[in-house]
């Protein structure tokens, strides 16, 4: 199971669904990251951060090999889709 934080401390969690596990796969560099997708074939959780303009990556075992695959200053993303290794965004 994942899911992110927003406030004063916004992070992006995993765990098991036992809740055993509890891993933080990023801290950093979020703000309001929310729409997560996975993709499985790249075994890559994706995100977006709409306070940044951002659409970043992780592989899902949590190791450091966070990607940055769009950075739009002034774009507001509301949900993402991932197929395969490609993907897809939305903007207002």
């Amino acid at each position: 199971m994942m899911w992110s934080n927003w406030g004063n401390d916004p992070k992006i969690e995993m765990t098991s669904l036992s809740g055993q596990r509890r891993q933080v796969l990023v801290a950093t560099g979020l703000s309001r990251p929310f729409g997560m997708a996975i993709d499985f074939k790249s075994d890559r959780l994706f995100w977006i951060d709409s306070d940044r303009g951002v659409i970043g990556s992780i592989n899902l075992f949590g190791h450091n090999n966070r990607r940055l695959h769009v950075h739009m200053v002034g774009a507001t993303f509301h949900g993402i889709a991932v197929n395969e290794v490609s993907y897809m965004y939305s903007t207002v």
